[in-house]
């Protein structure tokens, strides 16, 4: 009977520090430090599927075109995976498109990147025409009223018409014109 009783306790013990481990094991997993903020990248590459059709041939050479996405501007120590786009220089509406997994060299070195392709090369590639019915993804490019858009780094709701944003009431620009100096990371 000691010995029953012995094991049990023993038994509530360890069920004990089994539970609190967990607790405390939970709550160090929930806690996201401002150096988890600093390491989130976004890339152009989070479609939700849209494809264009594929009838003009820009001389634009980057993978998967079609679907007509540019990208955010080039960021110093960051590392950029295959088919990643980004803008490079800052404003220039030049974009590039990385060829190798786990880089970091920017795309003026070239080794690693193909470009730059324009945002109105992207967007006649893809031939993707804004639709009213569509919420587009950051740096989506579209043909509207006969000239190149780019969404910006939140998107564009669907209440957000290129060329005349503000309708809705929002305080922000969603899009962009593609043209040369234009602000497409802002």
């Amino acid at each position: 009977m000691r010995k029953m009783i012995t094991c049990l306790f023993v038994a509530i013990f360890v069920a004990q520090f089994m539970i609190i481990g967990l607790d405390g094991f939970d709550e160090e997993n929930q806690i996201i430090t401002d150096d988890h903020d600093k390491m989130v990248k976004f890339t152009g590459r989070q479609s939700t599927g849209l494809n264009g059709n594929n009838s003009n041939v820009t001389g634009c050479n980057f993978t998967s075109v079609s679907d007509g996405f540019g990208g955010p501007v080039w960021q110093n120590g960051s590392v950029y995976y295959l088919n990643d786009i980004v803008e490079w220089p800052a404003n220039s509406g030049h974009f590039w498109q990385m060829t190798f997994n786990g880089s970091n060299d920017p795309p003026e070195s070239g080794g690693d990147w193909i470009g730059p392709c324009t945002c109105a090369q992207i967007g006649e590639e893809a031939g993707i025409v804004w639709d009213p019915t569509v919420n587009y993804d950051p740096w989506q490019i579209v043909e509207h009223n006969g000239s190149y858009w780019i969404a910006q780094d939140a998107g564009a709701p669907v209440e957000e018409e290129p060329g005349n944003e503000g309708a809705s009431g929002a305080s922000t620009d969603f899009w962009v014109p593609c043209a040369h100096g234009s602000p497409c990371s802002t």
